[in-house]
């Protein structure tokens, strides 16, 4: 007969937790993709949310290559 293991509920959210923490390596991909798109802007950057949005999608879409 097999048993299942039973999970803490404290010790799966803070799993979880990890699994989904920026590392400073993120932070570093974060900052050269801002610095790249500031220049195809031409302008100095605005911390707008269209603008922030546009860097965590180019973010998101560099992770998961």
């Amino acid at each position: 007969m097999e048993t299942k293991k039973e999970v803490n509920p404290i010790d799966y959210w803070y799993q979880k937790y990890l699994k989904e923490k920026l590392t400073w390596e993120d932070v570093k991909i974060l900052f050269k993709i801002a610095d790249n798109y500031e220049s195809e802007l031409n302008r100095p950057k605005y911390l707008t949310q269209d603008y922030c949005q546009e860097i965590l999608n180019r973010f998101n879409y560099q992770r998961k290559k």
